[in-house]
C-alpha cells in the first residue's frame, strides 16, 4: 500500500515494553499519568506517546520523497499498525480505543 498522506503515523511514537519488573502496573501508571495511551498485552504492554515528528510541516513531511527519509519511515505500512488511532484497516477491532488512559 502506498502512503495515503494521512500523517497519522507521524503523530504518535508507539513502543512495546516487555514486562521487566513485578511493578508493571506502576510503570504503566507512570506513562498514563504523562498523557500516554497504554495497552496491557499480558507479558508486555504498548505505550503510545502523542508527539509530532520534527520533519512534519503543515504541508506534510519534508523528507517524504527524498533520499533523506529514514528507512523505518520508508518501510512503514499503516495497514500493519494496529495502534494508529485513525487507521481504517484497524477500526474493525478498534484496538486503539480499547487502550486505557
Amino acid at each position: 500500500m502506498e502512503c495515503n498522506g494521512c500523517t497519522e503515523c507521524c503523530k504518535w511514537l508507539v513502543f512495546h515494553i516487555e514486562t521487566l519488573t513485578k511493578d508493571k502496573q506502576d510503570v504503566m501508571a507512570f506513562y498514563r499519568a504523562r498523557g500516554c495511551k497504554v495497552q496491557d498485552m499480558g507479558a508486555s504492554f504498548s505505550v503510545a506517546v502523542p508527539t509530532v515528528c520534527p520533519s512534519m510541516t503543515q504541508s506534510g513531511c519534508i523528507l517524504h520523497n527524498t533520499s533523506l527519509k529514514p528507512k523505518v519511515c520508508r518501510e512503514y505500512r499503516c495497514e500493519d499498525d494496529k495502534f494508529l488511532p485513525n487507521n481504517p484497516s484497524t477500526r474493525k477491532d478498534d484496538k486503539w480505543n480499547q487502550m486505557k488512559n
